[in-house]
């Protein structure tokens, strides 16, 4: 309190939570090469390394699968996992910074990517103002990942919900947890979204959940939940109205009953269904 009062009364100056960083000296003298990193052009830190490495990637280029071995083969050479660990040591992490360590993750080899998922699912708490690039990043590499770094990533979100955690509360951060437990169907991952349903009355997660356990063909909940179509909201609605084309005949039934209470917007969502089942008849999955 007494710097920012110093600040303001002789500087002009405030400091914001969300834009300051005081630093412990036990920190500051961890990581002083920080500081004076564009100052060496012959560093070779590896965090001057990462951000000289360009994260674009085309995957419509000619030469695609050879620009993104290429740019594999450089993040290789940086220790991605020490980078988190030296974000995670400070008394808050870098939020730019950490971003870009993690989005370069994506494109690292298929070891580094579990070794990392594992370090930030152990300090998903200090993660929480950048909290969906994680989830983002869990998501798009899930299937690259050993079974057991697949199951510890699911076992931590549906901790997270069962224990009302701070950090899954927030209808953004459910947002994000639904879509990447939704990659794969366990009994535990089902229970979870079945919860997370009830807690949540942003249609934003339970539409998504909605078109999941369609695609789990979790038939009785769907079953239970056409009984109260009439108070669901916008987005619920067009989410049923899609998830019926997998309930068989029971869906079908469904609509012949009330697909003259569909809005002409709900009856264009129900021809685009109708369209896709049609040319998948042997099984589609409903894309989020």
């Amino acid at each position: 309190m007494f710097l920012s009062e110093k600040l303001a009364r002789n500087e002009g100056l405030a400091l914001q939570k969300s834009k300051t960083r005081v630093l412990s000296s036990r920190e500051f003298l961890i990581t002083p090469d920080l500081f004076s990193i564009e100052e060496d052009p012959d560093s070779s830190h590896p965090l001057k390394s990462l951000l000289n490495i360009s994260l674009r990637f085309d995957p419509y280029s000619p030469n695609r699968e050879e620009e993104y071995e290429a740019l594999r083969q450089e993040l290789d050479r940086i220790d991605l996992v020490h980078l988190l660990n030296i974000e995670f040591a400070k008394s808050r992490i870098h939020a730019a910074l950490t971003k870009r360590i993690i989005a370069a993750v994506r494109h690292a080899s298929d070891p580094v990517k579990g070794d990392a998922v594992l370090t930030l699912l152990e300090n998903l708490e200090s993660l929480y103002p950048i909290f969906p690039s994680v989830a983002i990043t869990f998501r798009s590499i899930f299937g690259e990942l050993k079974d057991g770094v697949q199951q510890t990533i699911c076992d931590t979100l549906c901790k997270l919900v069962r224990e009302d955690h701070p950090l899954a509360l927030p209808e953004v951060h459910a947002a994000y947890i639904v879509r990447v437990l939704g990659l794969t169907k366990t009994s535990e991952n089902v229970d979870t979204l079945v919860s997370i349903f009830k807690s949540q009355l942003g249609p934003l997660v339970r539409k998504d959940i909605i078109l999941i356990m369609a695609n789990w063909e979790e038939y009785s909940w769907l079953f239970d939940l056409k009984n109260t179509f009439g108070m669901l909201s916008l987005w619920e609605r067009r989410a049923f109205i899609v998830a019926s084309y997998k309930m068989g005949d029971a869906g079908k039934h469904w609509r012949d009953h009330h697909e003259g209470n569909f809005s002409k917007f709900e009856q264009e969502v129900q021809h685009w269904a109708a369209d896709r089942k049609q040319k998948n008849p042997g099984g589609w999955s409903i894309p989020l």
